[in-house]
């Protein structure tokens, strides 16, 4: 479970900004809070973010995924807040505190231009008490990268994956080799070390970004092999009165004169693809087909087709390329709420982009009556602006301060009456967090 997001000198992120999924002592929706183990402190099932065009919402999506691909990929390409040359030299500061089975973690990096020039990761221990896992600096001098790395007690006490080398002496080698845009998380989870595993395993997996345009990729290949993803998407549909009544996967061999036709960027893919690969080809929103390579070499196309009913109650199949953008969108975003068990962060940016704001809004109760995982989102629905749906602490604006850089903060910290029309007051600028368009008879016509 996420905790907290910190994001400091990055994008439109000036001063020290912070996304939180602790639980204040709101009353309201109690099943939306799932209880900290040891007192510690309760988490949060949803975060439903609101602001302007412009005023950073999408920016603090990409800063969250920015600090995975660090993780995962050691890619590094986040812009300094611009509008304060003071900042333009210093580094960027990124914090992420997380649940993680019976442990608390807090993971940090300073990322200086490319250079990770501080990182540290703590664990809370079996009574709740905050222990150093590790904690490195480093600085370049020069042609010279230098890293100094203090090992937490029960990292030095892991086995050394080397026969006969101390687990000390083992990660001051390690460190020494570092390369300067590597992060010692990403390096120990190379290397084996099993303390790590949890942290890194949930930074770079059970935590999941989703653009305005993503897609999810397995869709075509679940629903064929997936018979209770397949019904559980039927349902969803059904119940969102989109007119289709069943969905289908079909496969068809093509032939080599049709595999001939295909463009040579795709023959040249699928000559590299190995056994049991495949190749996603996007329409012009979404996945249109899926190309696959056998064994044997054989290329197959998967489409996934709706069933609907004509007007003699005849079934009709439609291609994916002729639904409406709002129901690929649709399916695109049911698999997080398929799995009752599953436990992963979901970071959706525009979560009503093409979808009916009563969509959206079914989609957010479905989610939260799943039981499990976390949904942050961005939105400009103000339909969920509604304390029916979401608590105080659920929802979140984002507004640009004087100086261009963004504020983040939560409806919790403002003192409203408990009957109060939070949808209403936003509109009217309560708030903040919205658009300011002045008088519209001295705009200019263009």
């Amino acid at each position: 479970m996420l905790l907290r997001f910190t994001v400091q000198n990055a994008y439109c992120f000036g001063a020290e900004s912070v996304l939180s999924m602790v639980a204040t002592n709101d009353d309201r929706h109690p099943s939306h809070v799932t209880q900290g183990p040891d007192g510690r402190p309760n988490s949060l099932r949803l975060a439903a973010l609101y602001g302007a065009n412009g005023h950073g919402k999408t920016n603090l999506v990409r800063a969250i995924s920015a600090l995975q691909d660090l993780v995962a990929e050691q890619k590094w390409s986040v812009p300094r807040f611009k509008l304060d040359p003071d900042l333009g030299k210093e580094p960027t500061r990124m914090v992420i505190e997380f649940r993680q089975g019976e442990f608390d973690y807090e993971y940090g990096v300073v990322v200086n231009g490319k250079i990770v020039s501080e990182e540290w990761l703590f664990r809370t221990d079996g009574s709740g008490k905050e222990i150093l896992l590790f904690e490195r600096t480093s600085k370049k001098n020069n042609d010279s990268f230098e890293t100094s790395l203090v090992p937490g007690d029960s990292l030095k006490r892991e086995p050394s994956p080397v026969k006969g080398l101390k687990m000390s002496k083992y990660l001051e080698v390690l460190s020494a080799g570092l390369k300067e845009n590597r992060p010692f998380l990403s390096e120990l989870d190379e290397r084996k070390i099993p303390l790590l595993d949890p942290a890194y395993e949930w930074i770079t997996k059970k935590l999941v970004t989703i653009t305005a345009t993503s897609n999810y990729a397995p869709l075509f290949d679940r629903v064929g092999r997936d018979e209770e993803f397949r019904k559980f998407l039927e349902g969803f549909l059904r119940r969102c009165d989109v007119g289709i009544s069943n969905l289908s996967s079909r496969t068809i061999k093509l032939d080599s004169a049709f595999s001939e036709k295909l463009p040579d960027h795709f023959m040249q893919q699928i000559s590299s693809m190995e056994a049991d690969e495949c190749l996603h080809v996007k329409g012009d929103d979404g996945i249109s087909f899926v190309l696959d390579r056998d064994a044997n070499g054989e290329i197959a196309m998967r489409s996934l087709e709706a069933v609907r009913l004509d007007t003699r109650g005849e079934k009709v199949e439609f291609s994916f390329d002729e639904e409406s953008s709002g129901t690929r969108r649709m399916l695109d975003l049911a698999p997080m709420i398929a799995d009752p068990k599953d436990d992963r962060v979901y970071v959706v940016d525009e979560l009503d982009r093409k979808l009916h704001p009563m969509l959206s809004y079914r989609f957010v109760e479905e989610f939260l009556r799943k039981g499990a995982g976390q949904l942050v989102l961005t939105t400009h629905n103000t339909h969920l602006m509604d304390l029916d749906l979401l608590r105080r602490d659920e929802i979140w604006f984002i507004q640009k301060r004087p100086d261009g850089s963004s504020d983040l903060y939560s409806l919790a910290e403002m003192k409203i009456r408990p009957d109060l029309n939070v949808r209403k007051g936003y509109i009217n600028g309560r708030f903040g967090a919205i658009p300011f368009l002045g008088n519209p008879d001295a705009m200019v016509e263009c």
